[in-house]
């Protein structure tokens, strides 16, 4: 037998045995294999351990646009002992416009804004502690309810450089919902118009500046970064019109122009409506619309006509050119509820409205009926419903009634104002009101055409009626 030598436990092997050293030789490598793999098993525990880690807390987490708001940005050092937080970026969600950036009073490090950025130095956050930024940004102002996402880089070395912090998700929060309530609102209102012409922001002016719609936040600024489409409809409809042109328009700088929009029928009082997806909409001033108008100038004649297959309606406002008088002359056709003087059956089925803007002005009313009647001629009369009193046919003040746009006013038969006109020749003339002037017939066919001409005084003001 060979000399036998001990190599481990319960081990041993014969210098003249060959196969025992090959038993042995494979243990010891195994042992050694164990030995080496349960190194690496406790260092990657230490890493998973938050080694050289960090968490950021943006708050508040909802906050309202267009107005500066104070944030804060809690820095928490999630690191192993020994490893600081000493370097960080904060970058600003993109639109958000940052006026400042502050460490607490007392604070080891450095901060400075840099555009978007919150740059970061020579800080002493220790591993477990908080550091706490106070930031003053204005978040943008597009309307509705938008979330926007900051950023951080933070590092061990007190000039941001070196190997970064891991920024632990689980502990962080990062997004901030920014919320601006908007509003509709009429920039440009629609102001009087003339059937079928475009409503502008001049009185009876199709080339006059667009309707305009403005979307502003809760402080009633213009959000010029809203890009929205806006769409207009008709609110009040006393003509029971149709609105044509373009209604639908996007907001360019937050502002919706309608240049094209148009009325079917006349009448007073119409509104419109403007509205948006997530706006709250908004009502225009309201505006009349004309079958007829005239800009009358400084001391210049001024006329409006309308016509219909029974009659035609004309206005001629003159002028006192002692005192000022330029303005609109506008006239409608069969606004409201038909106009009736009670016991006179009217010949013309259609009814009038006229206004001149300046009472500084006399009016003449030329009114021509068609077809009528051999039988009527004699007895065609002018009624007339005005907001102001005046004398009748018979002498006596106009009863009170209501007119055909429903508000309170006078109506009765217009007197004649000259004596020798055959029809009214028992009544009294007219004196300082309204009153025929003259009447002329002319054969049509079988009928007649009769036109009655009314004298109306200036210093009268409001919307007076007439109807034959």
């Amino acid at each position: 037998m060979g000399r036998r030598a001990r190599i481990g436990p319960g081990l041993d092997w014969t210098e003249t045995t060959p196969i025992r050293l090959i038993r042995a030789c494979a243990v010891a490598v195994a042992l050694l294999a164990a030995a080496v793999a349960v190194v690496p098993a406790t260092a990657r525990a230490d890493v998973d351990h938050d080694v050289d880690a960090y968490s950021l807390v943006i708050s508040p987490a909802t906050v309202a646009g267009g107005s500066a708001m104070t944030f804060t940005a809690a820095f928490t050092n999630r690191s192993s002992p020994g490893s600081p937080l000493a370097s960080a970026n904060l970058t600003a969600p993109r639109g958000f416009k940052l006026s400042s950036a502050s460490l607490p009073t007392g604070t080891h490090g450095e901060v400075v804004l840099r555009g978007d950025v919150v740059a970061l130095r020579r800080l002493a956050v220790a591993p477990g502690a908080t550091l706490r930024v106070t930031l003053v940004a204005t978040p943008p102002d597009r309307c509705g309810r938008r979330t926007y996402r900051w950023r951080s880089v933070a590092t061990e070395v007190p000039d941001f450089v070196g190997e970064r912090l891991a920024l632990r998700a689980a502990h962080s929060r990062l997004q901030t919902t920014v919320t601006t309530a908007c509003t509709l609102r009429f920039a440009t209102q629609p102001q009087d118009a003339v059937v079928g012409q475009p409503i502008t922001g001049a009185a009876y002016d199709p080339s006059g500046p667009p309707v305009t719609v403005e979307v502003v936040d809760r402080q009633g600024r213009v959000v010029t970064a809203s890009a929205v489409a806006v769409t207009i409809a008709l609110g009040s409809n006393p003509g029971n019109a149709t609105l044509g042109g373009t209604t639908t328009a996007h907001t360019v700088t937050g502002v919706a122009s309608f240049a094209e929009l148009t009325l079917n029928e006349p009448a007073n009082g119409y509104t419109l409506i403007a509205s948006s997806p997530g706006l709250t909409g908004t009502t225009s001033d309201p505006f009349d619309e004309s079958s007829a108008a005239a800009i009358c100038q400084q001391n210049v004649g001024c006329q409006t006509s309308i016509s219909t297959s029974e009659s035609v309606f004309s206005v001629t406002a003159n002028p006192d050119t002692s005192l000022p008088n330029a303005g609109t002359l506008t006239g409608s056709a069969d606004v409201g509820t038909a106009l009736q003087c009670q016991g006179y059956t009217a010949e013309d089925p259609n009814w009038f409205s006229f206004l001149m803007s300046s009472v500084n002005r006399s009016k003449v009313i030329s009114y021509t009926i068609k077809q009528v009647p051999a039988s009527a001629v004699r007895h065609t009369r002018i009624c007339l419903g005005a907001p102001y009193e005046f004398t009748t046919r018979s002498g006596t003040p106009a009863p009170q009634g209501t007119l055909p746009d429903g508000e309170s006013g006078f109506i009765g038969l217009l007197p004649r104002c000259h004596r020798r006109w055959y029809p009214y020749r028992n009544a009294a003339p007219q004196a300082g009101g309204p009153c025929v002037a003259s009447r002329t017939r002319t054969p049509d066919g079988t009928a007649f055409e009769v036109t009655l001409t009314v004298d109306i005084p200036e210093g009268l003001a409001g919307d007076p009626w007439g109807r034959a």
